[in-house]
């Protein structure tokens, strides 16, 4: 994306687009031995170096910047002399430094022989938004190992196959020649290991019958459990490495054991304990983890407003009672009538006159008739012929 790489001089050493091994040859050669017998001590001081992005290179490669940024990895600072402090170099030199690499990029060629220039930073340097990170050399990935042949079979030393015997992966050699390419680490494993897999033959005796957690249990009749919802307030006291919850897009995860088998390290969830993470994780995972790999669902992420109004819902236990005649709700209800049904109960006809079949109903009432089912069958006709049939 255009990533400069400058030494402890602030000043650049090589194409950073050549080959890892270029690069990291000229990163060796800063140390004088190495420079003059090719073989590194190992109880040299490990040189470091400044990857440094401008805010076009930081866009272009935005989900790795988010990542290494929010990991503390690259740092972001507003203009060139900030850059130096960062640095600690004089602003004269980082100056002179970018403005020859501004020249070489107008010019399409450089003195190390680079010709392609992206992400170059923009002409007033004081007011471009700079990325800077430290790098060092490691060592990630061996070339060297198990001779294979094109099956994934083990070659012995005369080169014959062992039978039963297959490699697949970094523990092999020669797949990659002298030198390997970029991003082809786990295509070469996922590769060989699928040729291998497809030959290896599977005993009948594996299959065996599947764990009692794993068979299909029965339906339930029962409805689901309520789904518990979390605020923000209380996501927040979840804060610590033994008690790590992490919202990710409205759901919130307890990842306290998880955090430990986290391949990029425990410290990038850590981080985010008692957070809302989404950001963090959608720079790196896409969505379909979430189901394949967290496991300790805790709710639903809420506002801690949207709690309050829930808890004052009727529906809740602590709710008011309701009077079982008219619905009105009333909180002494437990404790005597309803005070509206005892309004009604003084004038019924002065506050809701009766009319047609209402006022039939009425008058089978006070003369003591029985009402049929048919008429009792009509509860809604008006608020006192439904009390009635309380």
């Amino acid at each position: 994306v255009g990533g400069v790489l400058l030494n402890d001089k602030g000043e650049r050493f090589c194409n950073e687009l050549g080959t890892r091994a270029y690069v990291t040859d000229k990163m060796l050669a800063h140390n004088s031995d190495y420079a003059t017998n090719g073989e590194w001590n190992v109880d040299a001081p490990i040189p470091t170096f400044s990857l440094i992005l401008s805010s076009s290179a930081a866009l272009d490669g935005k989900k790795h910047v988010d990542l290494y940024t929010h990991k503390g990895l690259l740092k972001r600072i507003e203009g060139v002399t900030a850059l130096a402090e960062w640095m600690k170099m004089p602003e004269s030199t980082v100056l002179k430094t970018f403005k020859k690499y501004q020249v070489s990029a107008e010019s399409g060629k450089d003195e190390f022989g680079k010709t392609s220039f992206r992400g170059v930073p923009q002409e007033n340097l004081e007011t471009e938004t700079f990325y800077a990170g430290t790098v060092t050399p490691v060592l990630h990935y061996c070339m060297g190992g198990i001779t294979i042949d094109t099956e994934g079979n083990v070659l012995s030393e005369d080169g014959e196959k062992i039978p039963g015997l297959y490699a697949a992966g970094e523990v092999t050699g020669g797949v990659h020649g002298a030198n390997r390419l970029g991003g082809n680490s786990l295509l070469e494993c996922t590769v060989f290991g699928s040729l291998v897999g497809k030959k290896i033959p599977v005993s009948s005796s594996a299959e065996a019958a599947l764990p009692a957690s794993w068979e299909e249990k029965p339906s339930s009749d029962s409805p689901p459990p309520k789904e518990r919802t979390v605020t923000r307030s209380e996501l927040a006291q979840h804060s610590t490495p033994e008690d790590c919850w992490v919202a990710i897009h409205g759901t919130v995860y307890d990842l306290t054991s998880f955090a430990e088998e986290h391949p990029a390290g425990p410290e990038s969830i850590h981080v985010l304990a008692g957070k809302d993470g989404s950001e963090a994780f959608e720079a790196v995972h896409n969505t379909n983890i979430l189901e394949e790999v967290f496991e300790d669902v805790i709710g639903k992420l809420v506002d801690d407003k949207e709690r309050s109004v829930d808890a004052e819902s009727p529906s809740d236990q602590n709710a008011e009672e309701s009077c079982s005649a008219c619905s009105v709700v009333d909180k002494e209800a437990e404790e005597k009538d309803c005070s509206a049904c005892s309004v009604l109960a003084e004038d019924p006809t002065e506050l809701f006159p009766q009319q047609g079949t209402d006022e039939k109903e009425d008058s089978k009432e006070n003369s003591g008739e029985e009402m049929t089912g048919e008429e009792t069958a009509k509860p809604s006709s008006s608020f006192f012929s439904w009390r009635k049939l309380s």
